[in-house]
């Protein structure tokens, strides 16, 4: 269990030199994750985190673990379980001094277009 809100999270990631967090997505019809997170700093370079150095050494974060995070917050996961009849696909980008993040992303709608009848128009 991770003890700390996303918000504690991405205000300790801030305080240390992270300024960005981008993470996809792709999912519908019931599936669907997120996923290949990425940590930028200043420098706007990806760079790894020592998750243990800045939660303690007994944390369950990681890049994974916070994709998670991601994926169940309700503002930053437009789709939620990615039920319904839609394919979609995007990046989540979340300014870790501010707050502010930005989707990308874009859905594909799978709506019927049956079409039946009769050729003959006087078939009984």
């Amino acid at each position: 269990m991770i003890e700390q809100t996303l918000e504690e999270i991405f205000k300790k990631l801030f305080e240390n030199n992270i300024v960005k967090i981008t993470v996809d997505y792709q999912g519908g019809n019931d599936e669907g994750c997120f996923d290949n997170v990425q940590l930028h700093n200043k420098e706007k370079q990806i760079i790894n985190v020592n998750w243990e150095k800045l939660f303690g050494e007994d944390t369950k974060l990681d890049n994974d673990v916070l994709a998670d995070l991601i994926a169940e917050d309700e503002k930053l996961n437009q789709y939620g379980s990615f039920a319904g009849d839609y394919s979609c696909h995007g990046t989540v980008t979340i300014d870790t001094e501010t707050g502010d993040f930005d989707d990308d992303g874009e859905w594909t709608t799978y709506e019927s277009n049956n079409n039946s009848g009769n050729i003959y128009g006087d078939a009984a």
